[in-house]
């Protein structure tokens, strides 16, 4: 959904986006709210060893999970003010994954992101994504998270 575009979805009537528009036809802001749908893998191989103990354990774990979620993103035409970069974007979101196949549970992650479109679609990114697992797989359970900064360049089509 993209309320300021021309066609809010791409099924919609074109509407006049003029006002919204800069020389060159590009949103001055853009707004998107879109689904996250797909499947997601995780495969845990750990290892424990007691020093004192003489107690090892190790096991492999892999389970398949339906993603569920949403992204919002807000992105901003900067080039009047930073000529080198087209616009900023900023990023929202969340998933809540359950598990289809090699145990039961979920995985979960929330991220957001700060993106600078040196092109059309073409962008370096910096963000923080936070990941969560609580499942049981055989004689395992996982209950935890997995958090941190995350960064690259990023590739839209």
């Amino acid at each position: 959904w993209r309320p300021f575009a021309d066609r809010p979805f791409s099924w919609s009537d074109l509407r006049d986006g003029t006002a919204n528009s800069n020389a060159e036809g590009d949103y001055l802001v853009d707004f998107r709210l879109s689904p996250r749908i797909g499947l997601r893998y995780l495969q845990v191989n750990q290892t424990f060893r007691s020093n004192s103990g003489g107690v090892d354990y190790e096991h492999d774990a892999g389970v398949a999970a339906l993603i569920l979620g949403a992204l919002i993103e807000v992105e901003i035409d900067t080039r009047p003010v930073l000529p080198l970069v087209r616009s900023i974007a900023i990023e929202a979101g969340g998933t809540v994954s359950p598990l289809l196949a090699g145990g039961s549970g979920y995985l979960s992650s929330i991220e957001a992101s700060l993106r600078a479109y040196l092109t059309p679609n073409a962008s370096i990114a910096l963000g923080f994504r936070l990941q969560g697992t609580s499942f049981t797989s055989e004689e395992y359970e996982r209950v935890g998270s997995v958090m941190g900064l995350v960064g690259g360049v990023s590739l839209r089509f």
